[in-house]
């Protein structure tokens, strides 16, 4: 049980409420050996993880990895961008758009924003850039 206190105009106001843990980042804490710009979460509960580290957990993972839902690094997953990634959007169909300052990922040319199929295999018909991409929006209608 939370309580908030609340102050207006020298009455004290007392406010209790219950809060409950709703998102798989509760509690988050990872070990990278850098840092996390972006964080997109999966509908089965997978946390993705962008930034400018070549390990989390211990395991190498360059610019970009997926946690399970108990934290641990998902080995299947490694699209190895050469670069840093700072974007990350979960598109409704679940691929995962990648942004940041790479020009390779997957072992494909994919300058600065690369679109990625859920297992982590790069979208072959999404071409990349020019330039850095920090920022990646969906409209309403899921366009990017």
């Amino acid at each position: 049980m939370k309580r908030l206190f609340l102050a207006i105009f020298g009455v004290v106001l007392f406010f209790s409420f219950t809060a409950n843990a709703q998102s798989p980042l509760d509690g988050f804490d990872v070990n990278v050996n850098g840092s996390v710009a972006a964080i997109a979460v999966q509908n089965d509960g997978k946390i993705i993880i962008g930034g400018s580290f070549t390990q989390v957990n211990g395991v190498n993972r360059n610019y970009l990895a997926r946690l399970n839902a108990n934290r641990t690094v998902d080995t299947t997953f490694n699209p190895n961008p050469n670069f840093s990634v700072s974007s990350l959007v979960i598109q409704p169909d679940g691929k995962i758009l990648v942004g940041g300052g790479f020009d390779q990922i997957g072992g494909f040319s994919r300058p600065a924003i690369a679109r990625l199929e859920i297992d982590g295999s790069v979208d072959s018909l999404y071409a990349g850039i020019a330039g850095w991409v920090y920022t990646i929006a969906l409209e309403g209608n899921g366009n990017i």
